[in-house]
């Protein structure tokens, strides 16, 4: 992987120093082997439990026998890089990253939200990213599709793509189609209110509680 930060990842820099002085040091274990699998889907579990992608998008870190043994299959075969940073010798933050054929893959980050204001996300990221970078069978780095701060902070590329969902042209699926425009467009609009009223960081905030 090229080892290029941006001003964004350096940034970061002072978010790491604030938690270090809080715990005295940065503490960051690394979960690759078979046999590390269950503590760490026991410890990252407890931390995604507590995130709002968990409680209320059910999109929190697969957990459970079948998802124990893909870990361990995984970690058999030396496609997947697990982390949890912790704070105070309690984990703080996680990061589970699968590895395809030398493409790191951003599968699952949570956090601790008491410890929001030391960012412990964004320092586990800084930790992570030199770790991957020393790594000479990585190629890169793959945040998926989407938008997100983490990928403006610390992504270097892009790719475009697009995802095609082909239907029948019936007026069921004129009308659904509409109203699903009607509805983007609104959500679009009342995002951009929210930003300019300064209501968007607080509803952020609200939802993380």
């Amino acid at each position: 992987m090229a080892r290029i930060f941006g001003q964004n990842v350096l940034d970061a820099a002072p978010q790491a120093l604030a938690l270090a002085e809080a715990a005295g040091g940065v503490d960051v274990r690394e979960y690759h082997r078979p046999d590390q699998a269950s503590e760490f889907q026991r410890l990252a579990g407890a931390l995604s439990r507590l995130t709002y992608q968990d409680r209320l998008l059910g999109a929190g870190l697969p957990i459970g026998p079948t998802a124990l043994a893909e870990l361990r299959a995984r970690a058999e075969a030396g496609a997947v890089r697990a982390y949890i940073l912790f704070h105070r010798a309690q984990p703080a933050s996680y990061l589970h990253l699968p590895v395809e054929d030398g493409r790191v893959i951003y599968a699952h980050l949570g956090y601790d939200p008491d410890l929001a204001e030391l960012s412990p996300g964004t320092v586990l990221h800084v930790e992570v990213l030199d770790r991957l970078f020393a790594d000479s069978t990585l190629r890169l780095l793959d945040f998926t599709e989407g938008d997100g701060l983490h990928k403006r902070m610390f992504g270097r590329d892009t790719i475009e793509c697009v995802d095609l969902l082909l239907l029948r042209s019936t007026w069921r699926n004129r009308t659904l189609l509409a109203g699903l425009s009607g509805f983007d467009r609104a959500v679009t609009e009342i995002g951009a209110l929210m930003e300019r009223w300064g209501l968007k960081a607080n509803l952020r905030r609200l939802l993380r509680q």
